[in-house]
């Protein structure tokens, strides 16, 4: 019967004689590690001594949890209170999915005779489970223990996320839902969370005041879809160890009743000009139906925008790094060239999750220092010279290039056409 000794039995080196002097001893077993937040009462304490080796034998054809029940009753702890890995910072070796027909037999889970296994701390996930990193996204910049990325230092309007670490050992399963990832992260974070539990209350404690995101270095990026599994790719894609996600609260005004975020609805950033007062306001996210019609988006902004009349607030898709320098803000086109009719549902604007859109009331008057400085910002740029040193001219000669408007190339495209008409 083929057995599997989980510490160092050291079969002979190819060549050696059986009779040779016996092998010096392996490295002894590290002392298990605690589990990060989990008291000392719900691991119990070994019974053998805590740098002992110990050696098993089984028959490698048996299931994988045979081999742990052999290693629980030496160590004289439940199943259930460790890990087994190949080594103290490797990947553990997992139990059988939920609902296997059939369990892993210790060869299927690459074990042969002589391996050695480690023993840490922890609860043991199935092959199916996975092991995932929460962050929660924080709109004021005052959370303590911070991750903070932003734009480059100099630019004063610019966007920022601010990201606290909720903890790296939700367990998640290969096959679950959006919904059921809410749950775990509420069951697991929602106590010891204050903003989480008042976004909750607000909410009525539905699980959709969380918004499922992932980010990039500076920014949120993709939205979890709730008519996906997590396996697909319109959401997490291949669920893996260590993955990370971000849980966005739902704001005071998205809605005391939260629905689900489906391919039917639409994410926008949003971010307010106050002209008058020359201030632009911080950003925030508003998930919207796509049957939602303009003027219904108009009449949800027109506080923030302080506009007296829903109508009045007017909207522009700026380019981020348009909202860098505010002299810029009063050449926005403003209007969207006639596309944002109060009739029009944003779904047939084909607007895509993240679109930046800023918003004003069109009846207030810009800052009259500010105006006259983007007046002249734009007198510049009409004039259409740009003046660059000619390659190759002797002499450092300078050359004038005139840069033409889309209405004066289409009337030297017709002269062009006239020319070659009366050419013989």
């Amino acid at each position: 019967m083929p057995t599997m000794p989980s510490v160092p039995v050291l079969p002979p080196l190819p060549g050696a004689p059986a009779s040779g002097p016996a092998l010096p001893p392996m490295p002894a077993l590290p002392p298990p590690m605690g589990m990060p937040g989990v008291p000392s009462a719900a691991m119990p304490a070994l019974a053998a001594p805590a740098r002992a080796l110990l050696s098993v034998q089984i028959d490698v054809r048996r299931p994988m949890s045979a081999l742990r029940e052999l290693i629980a009753a030496q160590l004289g702890a439940p199943p259930t209170t460790f890990k087994l890995q190949r080594t103290s910072f490797s990947a553990e070796v997992k139990l059988d999915a939920r609902g296997a027909k059939t369990p892993k037999s210790v060869s299927q889970c690459g074990l042969r005779d002589g391996d050695r296994l480690f023993a840490v701390s922890g609860a043991p996930l199935r092959s199916d489970e996975r092991r995932w990193v929460v962050w929660l996204h924080a709109d004021e910049p005052a959370a303590a223990a911070t991750v903070r990325t932003s734009a480059p230092t100099g630019a004063p309007i610019t966007d920022s996320i601010v990201l606290r670490k909720l903890g790296d050992d939700l367990v998640v399963s290969k096959s679950a839902t959006p919904l059921e990832l809410r749950e775990a992260i509420i069951a697991r974070f929602g106590a010891s969370c204050s903003a989480m539990a008042a976004a909750l209350a607000r909410c009525g404690g539905s699980p959709y005041a969380l918004r499922l995101r992932e980010k990039s270095l500076s920014a949120l990026t993709k939205v979890y879809d709730d008519g996906f599994p997590l396996a697909s790719k319109r959401n997490a894609g291949a669920v893996a160890d260590g993955k990370e996600v971000v849980v966005q609260l739902l704001r005071e005004g998205e809605g005391a009743e939260p629905a689900p975020f489906t391919s039917e609805s639409v994410l926008l950033r949003l971010r307010g000009w106050l002209p008058a007062q020359c201030v632009l306001l911080p950003p925030f996210e508003l998930a919207l139906s796509a049957q939602t019609t303009v003027l219904d988006l108009r009449k949800r902004l027109a506080a923030a925008a302080g506009a007296s009349r829903a109508k009045d607030v007017t909207f522009a898709r700026p380019l981020p790094w348009q909202l860098r320098e505010k002299h810029a803000l009063p050449g926005l086109p403003w209007g969207c060239h006639g596309r944002f009719k109060d009739s029009v549902a944003l779904g047939e604007l084909h607007l895509e999750n993240g679109t930046l859109l800023a918003f004003k009331d069109g009846c207030a008057a810009e800052d009259a220092a500010l105006q006259a400085e983007a007046a002249a910002a734009a007198a510049a740029a009409a004039a259409c010279c740009v003046r660059e040193r000619a390659r190759g001219s002797g002499g450092g000669a300078e050359v004038a290039f005139k840069i033409y408007t889309r209405a004066e190339q289409e009337e030297r495209a017709e002269e062009e056409k006239k020319k070659d008409k009366r050419a013989p």
